[in-house]
């Protein structure tokens, strides 16, 4: 089964508090980590080699250990209600519970553990009954005073939609089909989705790359997903796309494709973030070829071999100061699109360099910093770095 994770998280407020939190690690870790040699790896316990291409020689002994201690670090994080925040100040002030919350569940999944299944099988669970106890009688996912909106809402469907494709657990059903029909009666006039549930909103990509994900996710779990609903949004995407040029490997210069943040909104601009996850949205869709993808794929891929900034210099790395705008964000969408390109050599390009990257700048607690809480950043670090285990299916070919 291929589903599509839509990971957008909309903006946090900056704090240098997210920094101080784990202050106290450099001293365990001063080095924030090392770069590994790729030759040396070990297996996880139940990896599953793919058919199609074997990443096993991704899988380092860094990158189980880095994996475990971020895992660790986030079942530290869980409340006794399953709701999982940042230890810092920033993440809890942001309020952004719902969205923190299915992204490090899927964080946990993405290592192999299910409801009552693995290690942190008991944090999948606690997290779900999280999710479901703040659905609203209406089915929107959305804690009292909670600021993540459609992007939580999208997340807390994408992770039940994951496990109910995975375990075929009953009680998520219901839930589930009532958050879909939240997205689907939410869908503005140009075929996007705002930042609330409401139709009549202006759009914007992130959000609706978000929900895409997730509609994609429910629809190969089993849920009714209006097919109205899936092509209107799949053109929203298209029309989203508009010309760029790039230099391919052979130093020729192509068209490529890159994507603006909204149609209706005025805001025309576009980034490496944005284009990251326009690309992993569409594959989620089924499209693996074509113009729009593979255009924007080698725009992607151009970047990574070219542009500094989309590997920044540690100090700033996932902070306003420097790098590409929304680093967590802007790699979890590019370590998908990459891996799913036809193109092999763009993700083998690619993943050793994020997981290197990653590597070195893990504190000892396991987390990452970021603008947005080590929360969020934690549970994105630990889903790329996942991806050649291949247990979600959104990271099985």
């Amino acid at each position: 089964m291929r589903n599509k994770i839509g990971f957008i998280l909309a903006l946090f407020t900056l704090s240098i508090l997210a920094v101080a939190q784990d202050a106290s690690d450099e001293q365990n870790n001063p080095d924030g980590g090392q770069e590994e040699s790729p030759e040396e790896y070990r297996l996880p316990e139940g990896y599953r080699v793919g058919s199609e291409h074997d990443d096993a020689r991704f899988v380092t002994p860094a990158v189980t250990r880095a994996v475990e201690i971020a895992l660790g670090y986030l079942s530290r994080c869980q409340h006794a209600d399953g709701s999982i925040v940042g230890t810092d100040i920033t993440a809890q002030f942001d309020n952004v519970t719902v969205a923190i919350t299915a992204l490090a569940g899927l964080a946990f999944a993405a290592g192999g553990n299910l409801p009552d299944t693995g290690e942190y099988g008991n944090q999948v669970r606690h997290a779900i009954d999280y999710l479901i106890s703040v659905q609203s009688a209406n089915g929107y996912i959305a804690a009292v005073d909670d600021r993540s909106r459609i992007h939580g809402h999208g997340f807390a469907t994408l992770l039940l939609a994951e496990i109910y494709g995975s375990t075929g657990e009953e009680r998520i059903r219901i839930p589930l089909q009532r958050a879909v029909e939240v997205i689907e009666n939410s869908q503005t006039r140009e075929g996007g989705w705002g930042y609330d549930p409401d139709p009549n909103t202006w759009d914007e990509a992130s959000t609706t790359i978000c929900v895409i994900q997730a509609l994609r996710s429910a629809s190969e779990a089993g849920i009714v997903v209006k097919d109205e609903t899936i092509e209107r949004a799949t053109d929203y995407v298209h029309r989203c796309s508009v010309p760029a040029r790039y230099e391919d490997r052979l130093g020729e210069n192509k068209p490529g494709k890159v994507f603006r943040y909204s149609l209706s909104s005025g805001n025309d601009r576009t980034t490496f973030a944005l284009t990251a996850a326009a690309v992993s949205s569409l594959q989620g869709l089924g499209e693996y070829e074509g113009e729009i993808v593979e255009q924007g794929l080698g725009w992607l891929d151009a970047q990574v071999r070219t542009d500094r900034e989309v590997f920044p210099p540690i100090a700033i790395m996932g902070f306003s100061t420097g790098g590409i705008n929304h680093f967590w964000y802007a790699h979890f969408y590019a370590s998908q699109a990459l891996f799913h390109a036809k193109n092999m050599s763009f993700w083998e390009d690619y993943y050793p360099k994020i997981r290197n990257q990653l590597l070195r700048t893990q504190r000892g607690s396991g987390a990452w910093d970021s603008d947005h809480g080590p929360a969020y950043s934690t549970s994105i670090g630990a889903l790329i770095l996942q991806i050649p285990y291949k247990y979600l299916p959104i990271f099985q070919r």
